[in-house]
């Protein structure tokens, strides 16, 4: 019997809450351009749950302009769900980040 299952592509342009995200994907490495401050992600993706860091040119909470995430996929693959958080301990700050992919 032949598995006729697909497992859904992450790979794409994603409509987010912090401006359009564009994904890749090679092995279990993510990279990923976002938003209008040259935002940038890198990390690693393990099933449905990508982990790495966040980077943005635009300076943020006290001149911190990067910092960690968690996301993670539907499992249709069409939305995602994610926490970041600044680098810095000291630096108050986390949220939440929505994306729902384009067609």
């Amino acid at each position: 019997m032949e598995n006729t299952r697909s497992e859904p592509s992450f790979v794409g342009v994603w409509e987010t809450d912090h401006g359009k995200l564009d994904l890749k994907i090679q092995g279990n490495k993510v990279t990923g351009t976002y938003g209008t401050s040259a935002g940038r992600i890198e990390g690693t993706i393990n099933g449905n749950v990508v982990n790495g860091i966040w980077r943005q040119t635009a300076p943020c909470v006290l001149g911190i302009s990067w910092g960690t995430f968690a996301l993670t996929f539907s499992a249709d693959g069409r939305s995602f769900t994610s926490r970041w958080s600044y680098a810095d301990n000291f630096a108050p700050g986390w949220g939440n980040w929505y994306g729902k992919k384009q067609n």
